[in-house]
C-alpha cells in the first residue's frame, strides 16, 4: 500500500509538473499578447493623433481655398458645370461600353452556333 501511495504521488507530481509547464507557456503567451495589445494601442493612438492633425490641416486648407475663391463663385459654378458634363459623358461612355460588351457576347454566341452548325455538316 505504501508503494501504491508513492506511485500515485509520482503520477500526481508528474502531472503537476506538466501542468505547471503548460501554465508557464500560457502565461508567456498571455504576456506577449498583452504586450502586443499595448503596442497596438500605442499605434492606434499615434494614428489617431496623425489623423486629427491631417483633418485640421485639411480643414485649414479648405478654409484657405474658400476664402481665396470667395470672389470667384462664377468660376466655381462653371467648373461644376464642366464636371457635371463630364459625368454625363462618362455615363454615356459607360453605356456604350456595356452595349458593346452585349454585342460582343451576341456575336460570340452566333460564332459558336455557326461552328456547331458547320461541324454537323
Amino acid at each position: 500500500q505504501h508503494e501504491q501511495l508513492q506511485e500515485s504521488q509520482k503520477v500526481v507530481t508528474s502531472k503537476l509538473a506538466t501542468e505547471t509547464e503548460q501554465l508557464k507557456e500560457v502565461s508567456s503567451r498571455l504576456e506577449l499578447a498583452i504586450k502586443q495589445r499595448e503596442d497596438f494601442k500605442d499605434e492606434k493612438n499615434d494614428l489617431f493623433v496623425k489623423l486629427t492633425q491631417t483633418e485640421t490641416e485639411l480643414k485649414q486648407t479648405i478654409m484657405n481655398g474658400v476664402i481665396s475663391k470667395e470672389g470667384s463663385s462664377s468660376e466655381l459654378a462653371s467648373i461644376r458645370q464642366v464636371l457635371m458634363g463630364l459625368q454625363v459623358e462618362h455615363e454615356g461612355v459607360r453605356q456604350q461600353r456595356d452595349d458593346l460588351e452585349k454585342t460582343v457576347a451576341i456575336v460570340h454566341a452566333d460564332c459558336n452556333d455557326a461552328r456547331h452548325e458547320a461541324a454537323k455538316m
